[in-house]
């Protein structure tokens, strides 16, 4: 089983505060409970958020036209 997460957005005037990882560990949290193996993401553009992903293990596998690909292996994931 593969999860993709398609979107997470948090509205400008509340950037910085730790939401979006906050959304990203409850959804890693949610994957791992019900048995998902990864977890994908497609087409990331911001570098922020890239760097976010990254320092919650993510990877980035490639590019498309709609940005970066990135993936998260949960078997050996605590988040």
């Amino acid at each position: 089983h593969v999860a993709e997460v398609h979107s997470v957005v948090v509205k400008a005037a509340l950037r910085g505060l730790g939401i979006g990882r906050r959304l990203m560990q409850a959804a890693i949290k949610c994957a791992i409970s019900k048995s998902y193996r990864r977890i994908d993401l497609a087409g990331v553009k911001n570098p922020t958020a890239i760097k976010l992903y990254e320092s919650l293990g993510f990877a980035q596998t490639g590019s498309n036209e709609q940005g970066v690909c990135m993936t998260l292996s949960l078997n050996a994931s605590a988040a």
